[in-house]
């Protein structure tokens, strides 16, 4: 009996406890729209402090589109599901896409091209929302990377303001005929960012 009363009491104690808490502060308006972009809007060379200007070559409002696949039976002329050489019925595979109602801010940034030797570059990045940078991935050679100082990998992602950086490794040759691309986006992807990134060669 006793112990069951003391419990009773150390319940009581607790939900009085709970009961006195402070209520939860507001974590933010959620109505507000995600912002993205940079200041100074540019890169920054680190190994000759060049600054290389970020140009907006086109932007645009694009809607989000989606889809899904429809599995369609084929059909005879009686009427009958058509079996192939395998012995199943033949079915057509028809992927659908639709509009999904959700709109995002584009730019489109003019080329930048970087000198034939290799070189680190900083970006400021503006923004009152979480982003996300991931690392490109050439279809060739490999000479353009993002890095994440925090973690020492390659795919960037932050919250609010913040940097972002790269490196280009040098280039013996002529100028690179593989362009480097990099997408900046918030996370909601409300805002979009595409970079285009070229580079001179020793030999041009």
């Amino acid at each position: 009996m006793k112990k069951i009363l003391y419990f009773a009491i150390i319940g009581l104690c607790l939900c009085g406890i709970v009961a006195c808490e402070e209520e939860f502060e507001n974590p933010g308006d959620f109505s507000v729209k995600a912002t993205l972009g940079f200041s100074p809007a540019s890169a920054l060379s680190k190994v000759d402090g060049i600054t290389y200007d970020f140009k907006v070559l086109s932007e645009k409002d694009t809607a989000f589109v989606s889809s899904y696949t429809r599995n369609d039976t084929t059909f005879d002329a009686n009427g009958e599901p058509v079996i192939g050489p395998d012995g199943k019925i033949v079915i057509n595979y028809d992927t659908i896409y639709f509009k999904t109602g959700k709109v995002a801010r584009y730019y489109e940034m003019d080329t930048i091209t970087f000198p034939s030797h290799a070189d680190t570059f900083t970006v400021h990045i503006t923004s009152n929302a979480l982003w996300k940078a991931p690392q490109f991935k050439p279809k060739k050679t490999q000479w353009f990377f993002n890095y994440n100082l925090k973690t020492d990998g390659t795919s960037l992602y932050g919250g609010g303001d913040g940097y972002f950086y790269f490196r280009t490794t040098r280039n013996k040759n002529k100028s690179r005929s593989e362009k480097a691309e990099q997408y900046i986006f918030t996370s909601d992807s409300t805002v979009m960012y595409h970079f285009v990134f070229g580079q001179k060669g020793e030999k041009d």
